[in-house]
């Protein structure tokens, strides 16, 4: 399966490029989407939650969520036990600036900064102390989390499309990508569990909720876990190969990504990521 359905709510898991940390990037491009696969299927670790779901990421692999909903939800959205857009402790309770509204929020790509831009989301392993969860409140949860919450009055809320125009360019007319062939699937070091990192700076807001807080259900329609696992606890899981690895940001030739917005306003979002070490550090 390619989507989570959650509520009224698809998730999607798209693979990207991951981003350089040395400066800010404008929205990296979508290289295919993420496989994902229902705990219920297979046999996984015993504390992995029965209505959960897993995807493979590969060691500092990035990825980013589409977001499709027909009827506006709010989204409470945490990795390892930390609210990707306010920096606090992952709670099922709907504050001021700690959700996104979609529509119109299309997509996110990484924990929300406080100066306009988000730091990529990255895969990196478990009880190494480098996500985001271990620095902040040394978890031992590192999935990702998602809990929809549902209009009071559906009927009565406003009209807000998300931004429809995207735009790109290349220094390249090649504009696809290669993946680096993966022959052998355990060539990570043994089965882990993933986290979630702090990645490089990409340009990318999250818009404030154009309905307000009060419109929205005290208590979620539906909250999943979605856990990250590596190639070779992938191959054990699945008894198949892990997908391949998508190119380099040196290595992609094809578009990078702006988007018309101009017209939305930006979160005030927070400076607790701008003190965490990076995956690539």
């Amino acid at each position: 399966m390619h989507n989570i359905e959650i509520g009224p709510l698809y998730v999607t898991f798209m693979r990207t490029v991951r981003v350089k940390e040395v400066d800010t990037s404008n929205l990296p491009p979508g290289l295919g989407t993420m496989e994902i696969y229902k705990v219920s299927d297979f046999q996984c670790p015993n504390h992995w939650d029965k209505d959960g779901y897993f995807i493979a990421l590969h060691e500092t692999e990035a990825m980013w969520m589409n977001f499709q909903c027909c009827t506006p939800i709010a989204l409470l959205i945490g990795a390892g036990g930390i609210n990707a857009v306010s920096g606090e402790k992952f709670e099922s309770k709907l504050v001021k600036d700690n959700y996104v509204v979609t529509p119109p929020q299309p997509w996110l790509d990484g924990w929300k900064n406080a100066d306009g831009s988000v730091y990529q989301f990255v895969s990196t392993t478990a009880g190494e102390g480098k996500s985001v969860g271990e620095q902040l409140i040394d978890t031992q949860d590192h999935a990702m989390q998602l809990s929809v919450y549902e209009a009071k009055n559906p009927e009565k809320l406003q009209n807000v499309h998300r931004p429809s125009t995207l735009w790109g360019w290349s220094d390249n007319e090649k504009c696809g990508y290669e993946c680096e062939s993966v022959k052998c699937c355990f060539s990570l070091g043994g089965a882990s569990e993933m986290a979630v990192g702090k990645g490089g700076k990409i340009t990318q807001k999250i818009y404030e909720d154009p309905h307000g807080i009060e419109e929205w259900k005290e208590n979620p329609t539906k909250s999943v876990k979605v856990y990250l696992i590596n190639a070779a606890q992938f191959s054990e899981i699945t008894k198949t190969e892990m997908p391949a690895k998508p190119v380099s940001h040196d290595e992609y030739q094809g578009k990078w990504f702006d988007l018309d917005d101009e017209c939305l306003s930006d979160m005030n979002g927070t400076q607790v990521f701008d003190k965490l070490k990076s995956v690539g550090e």
